[in-house]
């Protein structure tokens, strides 16, 4: 029976400054994720989401405000599935201006 699950993290970022989070499938299950959901204490953009063979599912950039109305319109489930010791990778920059923590989480069920 699948129980929901949600996985995330955050990244500190410094003024102008670059980061990474990275969110694992948790105990090692596949992962179904149906949205992600985001917060930050100013804006940024993320410039990559891969996965753990390098695959990449962007191109470009996206302000973290955009990604929230993809996400809203249902077309991220299939990127948002993370098999067993897999992972999504999100390259984050701050845009703000000012020192920044943005966190990042994928809301979905594990078997």
């Amino acid at each position: 029976m699948a129980r929901l699950f949600i996985i995330g993290e955050k990244v500190v970022l410094a003024a102008g400054g670059a980061g990474e989070i990275k969110l694992d499938a948790p105990a090692e299950l596949p992962f179904k994720g149906r949205c992600i959901v985001t917060h930050s204490t100013g804006p940024f953009e993320i410039s990559e989401i891969s996965d753990a063979s390098g695959t990449s599912y962007m191109r470009g950039t996206i302000q973290g405000r955009q990604l929230e109305r993809v996400n809203d319109a249902g077309f991220l489930t299939d990127i948002l599935d993370i098999a067993a010791k897999d992972y999504r990778l999100f390259r984050i920059r701050d845009t703000s201006g000012a020192s920044n923590t943005v966190y990042i989480g994928i809301l979905g069920s594990v078997e």
